[in-house]
């Protein structure tokens, strides 16, 4: 069987027209594989955020808790002191009533 010239260009024209359609395939497929990662990178850096910013407030709360019962803490002292002071005054006042 003798193929004529514009059969062997038809054969070459299918051929490359295969071969860049598998180039095409490949890069296509290089460009989803590379935007899939850069989608999982985000991902990653997002879920990474949202820990920074909950661990963050947490750390707030903890330090709003911490702050607030060290204010209870200074006012059952200065009740105390008061307290404290009011009985002394009462004691002295009952004293200086004895003598």
């Amino acid at each position: 069987m003798k193929l004529t010239q514009s059969a062997i260009q038809e054969l070459l024209t299918k051929k490359t027209d295969s071969t860049l359609i598998e180039k095409e395939k490949k890069q296509l497929e290089r460009i989803k594989q590379r935007q899939e990662k850069e989608i999982k990178q985000l991902i990653d850096y997002e879920n990474k955020m949202g820990d920074i910013l909950k661990k963050q407030e947490e750390k707030e709360m903890l330090q709003k808790e911490k702050d607030r019962y060290k204010d209870m803490e200074n006012a059952r002292k200065r009740r105390e002191v008061i307290f404290y002071l009011i009985n002394l005054t009462n004691i002295m006042r009952m004293k200086k009533g004895r003598d």
